[in-house]
Parts: C-alpha cells; sequence; structure tokens
C-alpha cells in the first residue's frame, strides 16, 4: 500500500528542491522592483503617526541585534526587526499584492532579517522570498471564501515567514513541512473591526510573520506539527473557509508564478479606492485652477467590492478618522485627493491632522457610492484570463463570492451579489457582458450540483488584470459637471506602466527620508542584489540616525 502524502509533505519538497536557477529571469527582476516598492511603503509607514508609534514600542526595547532596519540603520533582533518591518509596511496601505493576497508583509520582511542575520547574499533572500510567495499566495487566494478578508487572512504570513527560514537555512522537506504545520497551528482570527479601521490593523501582520519565523525555528530543534492540517475534516479549510471541500492549493507551482499577478499600490489607499483616486488625480492634473467650495456633490460608480469595503472602514467605537479608515475608505481616500491632492507619505506625516480631517470628512458628506456591473464585471473578466474554469468552485468562485457577502450583509448593511434593482443595469449592459455573467453563475451552479470533480485553478498569472476600475462625476453649483474614468488603477497588474509606477513612487517616499543620494545607491543595491552581500552593501550607505 501506498504511503499517503500531504499537500504539507508534498510542497516542503518542491520548497526543498527549487534553487535560484529555476526561477525565470524575469520573475527575478519583479521581485527586485517588488524591494524597492516595499522600501517606499516603509519609508512611507515610518513617518505615519501609527508607524512611529510601532518604531517607538520597539526602539525603547534597546535590545541591540544584527538585523538593520529601514530608514534609521539601526540594528535590532531578527524578530523585533521582521515586526517592525511588516507594520512599516502595512502601515499606510502602500504594499503591493498579488493572487489575492499581500504577501510582502511576511515573505520580504522575514527574508530581511534572516539573509541580514546570516550574513547572505541578496541571491538568498530574492529566493527565500519569492518561494514563500509562491506558497502563501495560494493558500490565501483558495481560502479567500471564508470568514477572513484580505489582510484578516494573516495565516499566510506565518506560512511565509516558516518557508523564508527553512529556505534559507537548506533544510530537508521534513523540516520544512514541520515548520509550516506549525506555523499553521494556532493562526490569529482577525475581526473585520480590528483590521479595517482601527490601529490594530497595521500590527495584523507582525505578529504572525514572528510567529512563523519562530516555527522554523522550532522544527528545526525537532518539533513536529499536525501535517494532515489542511486535509483533517476538523482542520484548516473547515475551519477557514466556506468551500465544502479541500482545494488543491498547489496544484500548478512551478508553472506559473504568482509573482507575475503583482499590483503595486501607487497611493496610500485600500486597493478598491485605487481607482476613484487615480481618477480624482487625472482631473486635478488637468486643471489650472480648483475650487472644492464650489462643489455640490460627487458621484461614484465602482465595482462591488469597493462598496463592500466602504461599510467595513466605517469609524471604530469612540474614535474619529485616522489613517487606517481613511485609507480603507472610498469615500474618505477621493475626499483626501481631491482636497489636498495625492494620498501619500508626505500627506500621512503630518502630525497635526485635525483640521485636514475636518475637511476631508465635511467632503466625504457629499460623495455618493453606487454598484456599477459593467465595472464588476470587467474587473471578473481580468481576474477570469489567468485562471481555468472561471465560476467553478475554486478561486474566486460565484456561489462561494455570494456566500461570503451574505455572511456580512446583516452587520455591515452591505449588498448581496444579485439585487432586483440591478434589472435596469443588466438591459443597458454592452453587448457580451450579461452572457459572460450568466455563463459564470452557470458554471457555478453546474460545479455545486452537477460536475463536482470540476474546479477552477490558476492557468497563467502573467495574463492577470486587476480592472478595480471607478468613474467619477462632480456637479458643481452652477451645475457644470466634470467626469473622469480610470479602468486599472496606476501600478496595477495590466498597467503597462506599472514598473515606471513603481520607480515613480520610491522616490517619491524615499528621498524625503533618505535624500537623493542615498536613495539612489540603495536603489542599484536592489537592482543588482543577487551579486551582493546584503549587509555588507547596506551598511556602507545606510548609517545609524
Amino acid at each position: 500500500m501506498s504511503k499517503f502524502e500531504t499537500q504539507i509533505e508534498k510542497i516542503s519538497e518542491w520548497i526543498e528542491k527549487t534553487k535560484f536557477e529555476d526561477i525565470p529571469l524575469h520573475v527575478i527582476e519583479i521581485a527586485k522592483f517588488q524591494t524597492l516598492d516595499i522600501i517606499s511603503a516603509i519609508c512611507a509607514g515610518y513617518r505615519s503617526p501609527m508607524g512611529q508609534k510601532v518604531y517607538l514600542k520597539l526602539k525603547k526595547q534597546n535590545i541591540k541585534g544584527e538585523v538593520m532596519i529601514l530608514p534609521t540603520g539601526e540594528f535590532w533582533t531578527v524578530q523585533n526587526a521582521a515586526y517592525y518591518h511588516a507594520a512599516m509596511i502595512n502601515a499606510l496601505e502602500m504594499d503591493n499584492f498579488s493572487f489575492l493576497g499581500h504577501l510582502s508583509q511576511s515573505s520580504i520582511g522575514a527574508a530581511w532579517s534572516l539573509s541580514f542575520k546570516n550574513n547572505l547574499s541578496g541571491k538568498d533572500f530574492l529566493l527565500s522570498s519569492i518561494i514563500a510567495q509562491e506558497v502563501s499566495g495560494r493558500l490565501g487566494a483558495y481560502l479567500s471564501s471564508g470568514p477572513l478578508q484580505g489582510h484578516m487572512r494573516s495565516f499566510i504570513h506565518r506560512i511565509a515567514a516558516a518557508v523564508v527560514v527553512t529556505k534559507i537555512h537548506g533544510c530537508p522537506a521534513p523540516i520544512i513541512a514541520n515548520a509550516i504545520a506549525i506555523s499553521l497551528s494556532g493562526p490569529e482570527f482577525y475581526m473585520i473591526p480590528s483590521s479595517f479601521s482601527a490601529d490594530t490593523k497595521v500590527t495584523s501582520t507582525s505578529s504572525p510573520t514572528v510567529e512563523g519565523i519562530n516555527s522554523g525555528y522550532l522544527a528545526m530543534e525537532g518539533a513536529t506539527g499536525p501535517l494532515d492540517l489542511l486535509e483533517h475534516p476538523a482542520g484548516f479549510v473547515a475551519m477557514f473557509s466556506y468551500l465544502n471541500y479541500v482545494p488543491d492549493f498547489w496544484k500548478r507551482i512551478g508553472t506559473t508564478w504568482v509573482m507575475e499577478s503583482i499590483s503595486f499600490k501607487y497611493y496610500a489607499s485600500c486597493a478598491y479606492a485605487q481607482g476613484p483616486v487615480n481618477a480624482a488625480m487625472t482631473i486635478r492634473n488637468q486643471l489650472s485652477e480648483w475650487n472644492t467650495e464650489k462643489i455640490k456633490n460627487i458621484k461614484v460608480k465602482s465595482p462591488i467590492l469597493s462598496l463592500v469595503m466602504e461599510n467595513f472602514s466605517m469609524p471604530h467605537y469612540n474614535s474619529g478618522l485616522n489613517q487606517v479608515n481613511i485609507n480603507f475608505s472610498t469615500k474618505k481616500s477621493l475626499a483626501l485627493a481631491i482636497l489636498f491632492g495625492e494620498p501619500n507619505g508626505d500627506f500621512f506625516s503630518e502630525q497635526d491632522q485635525d483640521q485636514r480631517y475636518r475637511e476631508i470628512e465635511a467632503l466625504t458628506q457629499k460623495i455618493s457610492l453606487h454598484h456599477d456591473w459593467k465595472l464588476s464585471i470587467d474587473m471578473i473578466m481580468g481576474f477570469d484570463k489567468s485562471i481555468n474554469n472561471p465560476g467553478y468552485p475554486g478561486v474566486f468562485g460565484m456561489s462561494d463570492s455570494q456566500k461570503a457577502l451574505k455572511r456580512t450583509q446583516k452587520v455591515y448593511q452591505n449588498r448581496s451579489l444579485f439585487e432586483w434593482g440591478d434589472l435596469i443595469q443588466f438591459l443597458s449592459l454592452p453587448k457580451g457582458y450579461l452572457r459572460y455573467l450568466g455563463i459564470r453563475y452557470l458554471n457555478s451552479f453546474s460545479g455545486k450540483y452537477f460536475k463536482k470533480d470540476k474546479k477552477s485553478h490558476e492557468m497563467d498569472l502573467s495574463k492577470m488584470e486587476f480592472h478595480i476600475g471607478s468613474e467619477i462625476t462632480i456637479t458643481f453649483n452652477d451645475g457644470s459637471q466634470i467626469k473622469s474614468h480610470c479602468g486599472i488603477p496606476k501600478g496595477f497588474a495590466g498597467d503597462p506602466g506599472k514598473i515606471e509606477a513603481v520607480l515613480e513612487k520610491y522616490e517619491r517616499e524615499t528621498v524625503p527620508i533618505l535624500g537623493k543620494q542615498k536613495s539612489d545607491s540603495l536603489r542599484e543595491i536592489i537592482m543588482h542584489m543577487e551579486k551582493m552581500n546584503l549587509r555588507d552593501s547596506m551598511v556602507k550607505i545606510i548609517e545609524i540616525r
């Protein structure tokens, strides 16, 4: 009788054997730009109010370590550096995301810490962070239909950090498998109120990253975990998913790459608010004069997920506006852009924000959000370019998405997937749109009741396009109007100029804090890091402040 092999055991064999030379060159190049993007996010997050609270809290521990933190150049312990960097990346929604997951906080944060601690080359950093994202990204994608949304799926940071530790130390597959099993054994279960409004969102990826690192070290000491944790009837899928089967999480790993689906957030706002912000910035850049006092109202058309996120971002009990509930609110991010320009590190670095926040809140009252089925179907079509069997259970299945929306509808008054009022919109959709949506829904029905073995999987992630678009109409008191449309936000998958967006963002966020010379030198190191020792290269340009 052949021995049953769990999914954790199978993926651990792939992690062990995959070498730097096995990764396509274009994926390695994307990973370098991702690192630049993350350095931008760290520099911006460090300057924010909550970023400073995290920094000062850890600094007071005064524990000298082996890992340089950015942007100050101080050396902290592995765990403190990983906790800090994950929080800074997470602080202002200026991270990037791939295949339905925010992966950089742990994969790059842990790889940075371990590369510094072990005095390794940039090649080790790139290999471990890329591998970690290939593993954690797919786990997050197939569990997107469940009780945890977006940053709430913090368990992906546990598995990513565990993979980084064991890969950097060259561990064999059995140790890697136990590290993964240990990391997933006690995952955090973040609440919506603590993830989309309160300051607690900023550190939601920090503790999981640290625990993932600890899991790797525990496995290296001989500790074991439940290797059948994913398949077990009372295991991970049963607790963290609405699916009625266990997906083959890593079926396509190594044939298509999570990194190829990456989207870079150009502005300090949630992905679902980037479309309206982009549209507003287009208007600001075209007008020589801009008088916001004459605005009567602003109508925003967006995909369904933008409306759901708006309700999630309601300011929590006994609070006003803060960086988190502004970042996650389409209305507030749009109001910020119209009033003050780019939502970026400069804006959120201002310590006395009371007057600005009052102006944002006042303009927010004039903004209305409306679901637009064309924009929602554009989003679905763009995503479907990268998967097979769209609509069937698996990745972004229709019935699973509908179930997820219903779970939050009672509390947050968000709409369901389909409502009677949609009939008028359906009749006015462009040719082929309603048919596409109908077929996708029939696929969901068929996969649930008839073709139960047919599932959706990623196919070619390089083809993904993230059309999280928006159309805004600004009406002034005199009756005149300005309209602006954004299809694919700047820097997102499908934007042909997304690498240029990364470089613009990098200069915008790093030069104010590092200076032009250090910023340029750091960029050169990152772009050639596979040929360099990370620690030796960094200490030459980043001095302790």
